[in-house]
């Protein structure tokens, strides 16, 4: 039995794992850069607006211009460009449309550059751009001799573009919808040319603005639209709950009043963001720092407020998530898998904040919700100074990209930070919920351990932790299923020589012993085999048929021989070096033949090629041996002896020679007395064996 030791390395995730983060990078100029939306446009770029001061970025008109970030995914910068006049220039909200233009908003403060026009103070600020190259297509200003700004831009359908913010104007493009006092909600629909079609606003005595516009129902084209409030008449009569609340106004897409809901209590209550669930109901979440109506608990000084609201705007719950500091709420997205992010500010470390901030201000604090508002995991981002989140964007691979303002040089900063603050924007990667199977074949009686876990034949499931497996560094949750490959059983049969034996994995075979079982080990696929082994005996070799011709004297002889027995084809080597079942051209006397088969079986045979003309016995043309005390001579008269080998009785050689000469000399102590075995080879090809005694 083998132990197998395997490591995996599986692209394989695990549930509610902090995110990790892939890239952080900084991009600005030498002066104040601050990213204020952010949005991912065709799955392939990265888009993020906001204000810019640099002289050095190309565009720059004056003062603060509209920026626009566009970046791969990887993180490289395909360019910075800024837009603007004169003055102070701002991008809060940024859209993409089925047309393929970049619709970016906010405000401008003075004509020149690429502003066209200016009505009052600050005007609403509108641009087209291409989003490839950031070649502007168009622009237009709305407003009228006061403050206008917008904040919000919401696409609903071909020809219907809203956008939303607050006026203060009473004039111009604002002239039909008077102002109630303050800053009142301005909402303007427009189309893809820049075209407005209508404006509308609502209000009371004090300041409103717009933050959000979400869609309502399916179909019908009516929406929710979100902001704060400080006035309790006119379109609030009797709405007020605090010093400032968060409103629901509820429209048509001819702007049309449906319905004007205030939710908060006693204090500042103030609006981040709002999600649209799948059942129409809605997640808002706010700062609240003041315990009352709906707002049950207060944890220190500004915590965030999540409150679930149906299609009518009535509170279903609410929660308040934070600790002992401030934790402002800035921005929300929907996870891939379902749940939410939430990016928001703050400097707490207890209560609902259960990990530590780097130090300063503030720093981003980055938390997964589950739709009803508990906390999944929360992690925080910046260094020891202040950072501030600015915008937020998620996609369905389970990426995150983050913008914000640091102007920390350590923890999740450069030191080269120096020109802060600046667009700095980071891809994080959320872990997701996944489960990886792994298959793996071992042998039936082998065990493997995987990560620590060992499975065998008796614990063939199981699941084991990849710690830091996938190429982001999260970890990986694998099943593992063990499929066992049983040993192969197989025969096979060997057919040997007549008289002999085979050795075969420390087992002899022989004609006692010609059946056995034996294992193999690592075979093809690495596992055992069972191998049934049989050995079976070829015939011995025998001389079927022979033919011998007599020698007239003059080298006639001929010897022809038929096999049998072994197995075909046989290979003949006769004693004269003829290869071929019969040999000619012999003089009478004795040759010997070797014949082997296919399996190498090998035999002896000797024949004799009498004469025609012989007068005198066969033995007087032997070889003669003579002795004296200390020499052996051996004659053979007419023969040249090629070849002379002796042994004794057990089979011993004794000596060996290549006379070439009729005569032959041995010493004679080299032998002791007794009988011994002569063999001798001619020049003709005869062979002798003889006994002779010493």
């Amino acid at each position: 039995m083998r132990l197998i030791m395997m490591a995996l390395c599986i692209q394989a995730l695990v549930a509610h794992s902090q995110p990790v983060k892939i890239w952080s990078k900084i991009f600005g100029g030498n002066a104040s850069d601050v990213a204020n939306a952010m949005i991912i446009y065709n799955d392939t770029t990265i888009i993020s607006v906001g204000r810019s001061s640099s002289v050095e970025i190309a565009g720059h008109r004056g003062g603060d211009d509209f920026l626009l970030c566009n970046l791969n995914p990887s993180g490289t910068l395909r360019y910075l460009k800024t837009y603007g006049g004169p003055s102070i220039d701002q991008a809060n909200s940024v859209r993409g449309l089925p047309t393929g233009e970049l619709l970016m908003g906010g405000f401008t403060g003075a004509r020149g550059g690429d502003v066209s026009g200016l009505h009052g103070l600050n005007d609403i600020w509108i641009i087209a751009v291409n989003p490839f190259d950031g070649k502007l297509i168009w622009q237009k200003n709305f407003g009228g001799t006061n403050n206008d700004q917008l904040n919000a831009l919401h696409y609903l359908e071909m020809g219907r573009i809203f956008m939303a913010g607050h006026t203060k104007s009473i004039d111009r493009d604002v002239a039909t919808t008077p102002s109630k006092g303050g800053n009142d909600i301005l909402i303007s629909s427009l189309n893809e040319a820049g075209v407005i079609n209508k404006t509308v606003t609502f209000g009371g005595t004090k300041d409103e603005t717009v933050k959000k516009i979400l869609n309502a129902e399916e179909f019908g084209g009516q929406m929710l639209v979100f902001g704060e409030t400080e006035s309790g008449d006119f379109d609030f009569q009797g709405m007020a709950k605090g010093k400032k609340d968060i409103f629901i106004l509820k429209v048509n897409r001819n702007l049309t009043k449906i319905f004007m809901k205030t939710i908060g209590g006693a204090g500042d209550d103030l609006f981040g963001d709002a999600l649209k669930l799948s059942n129409n109901t809605y997640l808002l979440f706010g700062t609240v720092n003041t315990k009352g109506g709906p707002i049950d608990s207060i944890k220190g000084a500004k915590d965030i407020w999540l409150t679930k609201i149906d299609i009518q705007g009535n509170i279903l719950w609410s929660k308040t998530i934070g600790g002992s500091l401030d934790d402002v709420p800035y921005q929300a997205k929907f996870s891939a898998d379902g749940n939410v992010i939430l990016v928001s500010n703050s400097n707490s470390n207890d209560k609902d904040i259960k990990i530590t901030p780097h130090g300063g201000t503030s720093d981003v604090l980055l938390m997964k919700l589950d739709t009803s508002g508990n906390v999944i995991w929360q992690k925080f981002y910046g260094g020891t100074k202040g950072d501030n989140a600015s915008a937020l964007a998620t996609d369905n691979s389970g990426h995150i990209y983050l913008t914000a303002s640091s102007f920390s040089l350590d923890f999740d900063l450069s030191p080269s930070n120096i020109n802060a603050p600046d667009f700095w924007t980071l891809k994080l990667f959320e872990c997701h919920d996944f489960v990886e199977n792994f298959n793996v074949s071992i042998c039936e009686n082998d065990s493997i351990a995987i990560l620590g876990k060992f499975f065998s034949k008796r614990n063939q499931t199981g699941t084991v932790r990849l710690i830091g497996g996938n190429y982001l560094g999260c970890d990986s949750i694998v099943n593992i299923q063990i499929e066992l490959i049983p040993p192969q059983f197989s025969n096979a049969e060997e057919r040997i020589c007549h008289d002999s034996s085979l050795v075969l994995h420390h087992i002899l075979f022989d004609k006692n012993h010609t059946e056995d079982t034996f294992f193999l080990k690592s075979t093809m696929n690495g596992c055992d085999s069972i191998v049934s082994f049989k050995v079976s005996f070829l015939d011995p070799l025998e001389v079927m048929d022979t033919l011998i011709i007599k020698d007239d004297g003059t080298g006639k002889g001929c010897i022809g021989v038929q096999m049998k027995g072994g197995c075909e084809p046989y290979k003949y080597k006769w004693s004269t070096g003829w290869t071929a079942s019969n040999v000619c051209n012999l003089l009478s006397g004795r040759y010997t033949l070797t014949v082997t088969d296919c399996k190498n079986c090998e035999r002896d045979f000797s024949f004799f090629v009498p004469s025609t003309v012989a007068v005198e016995d066969e033995s007087s043309k032997w070889p003669k041996f003579m002795q004296n005390p200390s020499e052996i001579i051996i004659h053979w008269e007419g023969e040249t002896i090629t070849g002379l080998s002796i042994y004794d009785l057990f089979g011993r050689q004794i000596t060996e020679l290549s006379p070439n000469a009729s005569i032959s000399y041995l010493k004679r102590d080299q032998f002791i007395n007794g009988l011994y075995a002569i063999r001798m080879s001619t020049k003709s090809g005869r062979i002798f064996k003889i006994l002779f005694t010493i």
